[in-house]
């Protein structure tokens, strides 16, 4: 799968029109991290539960964080609930990511 379809675009065309922009994109990210992970304690486990229920949900917290990032507050809960994101994307994602 390419990373371009599991989450609409690739990470390296991500606008970085400011630092603060690019802070809130790395919320979303370690939110969607957090939603797909693998927990193995009761606290992970509830962080994961949280975070899949704020991007799923998709509520003005969500939409307000996604505006600040200059991201589609759409795309994600519904590939989300979709399953089309998975943590080896995300590894993917990361491997991406790096210089």
């Amino acid at each position: 799968m390419e990373l371009s379809d599991a989450f609409g675009v690739e990470f390296r065309q991500l606008k970085q029109t400011s630092p603060e922009e690019w802070l809130w994109q790395a919320v979303v990210w370690v939110a969607v991290a957090d939603a797909v992970s693998s927990p193995v304690t009761p606290t992970k486990q509830r962080e994961q539960e949280e975070a899949y229920r704020w991007i799923a949900g998709a509520g003005r917290n969500f939409r307000f964080v996604c505006a600040l990032a200059g991201m589609d507050p759409d795309f994600l809960p519904s590939a989300l609930r979709a399953g089309r994101i998975n943590s080896e994307d995300l590894k993917n994602l990361t491997k991406v990511g790096r210089r």
